[in-house]
């Protein structure tokens, strides 16, 4: 095209806004093999643990370590983990993050994992917390590499946010 007023000239460029039939029909032929695969990885996890790989966080099921590592094992999921990061908190209190690469095949995402000396888990009673000089850091920081753990594996299998249900 000719600017005729400047006498420069310019290229229009045309971006296509959609697929042609045959390409929209191919990604939805894909992304519904996908979600058979998905709901097969998630029926496979489910025969692969048991009910103590398993605890009620909120009212929903989550998926502990235990069970995590089985699934990890049965689908070839592999891992590494930063060296852990602790956090002093002014009033005493502390925390450990782990960050980890979690990977199946070439697919690979990185999660954190992370636990507080104020996790009731730790702390103890609600009426009677303990101190935090009188928490283990070894325990929050197994705690915080679980966690990483744990998150990695049902987050790359996609297998987060079950029912008890299911």
């Amino acid at each position: 095209m000719n600017d005729e007023e400047n006498g420069q000239q310019t290229t229009a460029l045309t971006i296509p806004t959609s697929f042609g039939d045959d390409q929209l029909l191919a990604v939805a032929d894909a992304a519904e093999r996908r979600v058979e695969a998905v709901n097969k990885i998630k029926t496979l996890a489910l025969r692969v643990t048991n009910e103590r790989d398993w605890t009620d966080q909120g009212g929903n099921p989550y998926l502990q370590v235990s069970g995590g590592e089985k699934v990890a094992r049965l689908f070839g999921i592999s891992w590494r983990l930063d060296e852990p990061t602790r956090e002093d908190h002014d009033d005493g209190h502390f925390s450990y993050t782990f960050k980890g690469y979690f990977s199946m095949g070439t697919a690979e995402i990185e999660v954190v994992g992370t636990r507080s000396s104020k996790d009731p888990f730790f702390a103890g009673k609600k009426d009677a917390p303990l101190p935090p000089s009188e928490i283990d850091r070894n325990d929050v920081k197994k705690g915080a590499m679980t966690n990483c753990i744990g998150n990695g594996i049902s987050r790359l299998l996609g297998i987060r946010n079950l029912t008890w249900d299911e």
